[in-house]
């Protein structure tokens, strides 16, 4: 059980880094943040102030599609747990062929940045908890909250033994995390755009097969 424990780590880790990668692409390549879109809200609020309602509606357009991929994250994952009778795996295979498609033929700034926005929504919403942590592995402002929160329990003195232990291991996983998600964006630099989709397709298809072995080696305890 702990040896699943730590492939399921390994595997989130895997993911948050893909999200950095396809965050820090959106900046590079399109300017824009792909998996936070507090920043495109204030973007689009400014030009709607400015009557500027095209340049808005085409910003509006990244969190609507963010919006959607979490839509369908809730009609496909509506259970709050992770759990391994979901099929996380056929879904992140699925995302592999598409980023596949991207890379070899192309594609059109526009629909491929959409078509991430999309891929980051249904990823930050595929599970929420696990074993008591929130987890979230596109988007991390809540991260630096909770990791900050639980430091500042533990060196008030209110968090005590078995407390105290369980909010250290979630700020080490928060920030983790967090420098998982810095590594993909890192990488983001040294990588042009279709190979970052190639990537993408890569790392997408080694986490879906990852599931599909965590699966069997769960069955089998």
């Amino acid at each position: 059980m702990k040896t699943n424990s730590v492939f399921i780590l390994i595997w989130i880790a895997a993911l948050t880094f893909v999200s950095g990668l396809l965050n820090g692409t959106g900046f590079l390549a399109y300017a824009s943040a792909l998996s936070h879109h507090t920043g495109n809200l204030t973007r689009a609020a400014l030009e709607l102030s400015r009557l500027n309602i095209h340049s808005a509606l085409h910003i509006l357009t990244l969190p609507a599609s963010f919006f959607t991929g979490a839509f369908i994250s809730g009609l496909l994952f509506h259970e709050k747990n992770f759990e391994f009778s979901k099929r996380y795996g056929i879904l992140l295979m699925s995302f592999s062929l598409v980023f596949m498609y991207l890379g070899v033929f192309n594609t059109a700034a526009m629909p491929s940045t959409l078509f991430m926005c999309l891929v980051l929504g249904i990823q930050n919403g595929m599970f929420i908890f696990y074993k008591g942590i929130l987890i979230r592995t596109a988007h991390f402002t809540g991260y630096l909250t909770d990791a900050a929160l639980c430091l500042g329990s533990v060196f008030r003195g209110r968090a005590e033994g078995d407390k105290k232990k369980s909010d250290l291991q979630r700020s080490l996983f928060y920030l983790l995390s967090i420098a998982c998600f810095t590594a993909g964006g890192m990488c983001s630099v040294f990588i042009n755009v279709p190979g970052v989709f190639f990537t993408a397709a890569v790392l997408y298809f080694i986490c879906g097969l990852c599931y599909f072995i965590l699966r069997k080696l769960r069955q089998r305890n």
